[in-house]
């Protein structure tokens, strides 16, 4: 079971490695994207907080010796601090982006159809995001996302019955990406519940269970093969409420 786990971990990552790299063949702006611009002010605040405390600690060193330099600082520290959780506030402006079709052609990612809005509620602090239709009505899928290379994105759907990704290249004004999505391999009515077996049965059951993880994972290995990737134009939108 660990082995069919292990191919199919290494088939999703060469398949989302693919879809990035197709995202870097469309040019995009040199202008850093909102939420590069989000990221750089969260590190930039850090470092300013972390400065500001390094000052805290050294005043009253300095107010002893009797400089009035330390008393000044003591007090800009102070400030800083009052300061610092309207500065972190700013960083979680929520972000929504526009994902369309590149080419026209009709898609859907799960059961929600192209164009649709991918809204980062927090985007310095959480990876989750939440898919709404083109007129800004909730969804069932949620997805969560991670940084990949050259500031690139990767969305992994979150929706039973389905599994997908969204590949979002390099910043800039358009961000050019691949999304992919299929039925998954294991439905609902496939997951039987039953009491606590005894020590033999049990052991039958965990064989079984590990023949049939090993059948899902080839199953989702091969289904993302099968899945078509469909290229999309990912655009910054304003967030409606």
């Amino acid at each position: 079971m660990a082995t069919a786990r292990t191919f199919a971990k290494a088939q999703r990552e060469t398949t989302v490695n693919a879809d990035l790299a197709r995202t870097r063949r469309l040019p995009t702006s040199a202008a850093a994207s909102p939420l590069q611009q989000t990221i750089a002010a969260s590190k930039a605040a850090d470092s300013e907080v972390d400065a500001r405390h390094n000052e805290a600690v050294n005043a009253p060193l300095l107010a002893r010796s009797g400089t009035a330099a330390g008393a000044a600082a003591g007090v800009a520290a102070g400030a800083a601090r009052a300061a610092a959780p309207a500065a972190a506030s700013t960083v979680e402006a929520p972000q929504c982006y526009r994902v369309e079709s590149a080419t026209g052609a009709e898609a859907s990612w799960g059961d929600v159809a192209l164009p649709f809005v991918l809204a980062l509620d927090a985007p310095a602090t959480r990876n989750s995001a939440r898919v709404l239709t083109a007129d800004g009505k909730e969804s069932d899928v949620r997805a969560v996302f991670e940084h990949r290379a050259g500031d690139s994105l990767l969305f992994t759907m979150r929706r039973i019955g389905y599994t997908g990704t969204l590949a979002v290249g390099e910043p800039g004004d358009v961000r050019a990406g691949v999304m992919r999505s299929a039925p998954s391999a294991l439905a609902l009515d496939q997951v039987v519940v039953t009491a606590a077996p005894t020590a033999e049965p049990r052991r039958a059951m965990r064989a079984k269970a590990s023949a049939a993880a090993s059948r899902e994972d080839s199953a989702a290995a091969a289904q993302r093969r099968a899945t078509p990737a469909v290229p999309v134009v990912v655009r910054k939108v304003p967030c409606g409420r």
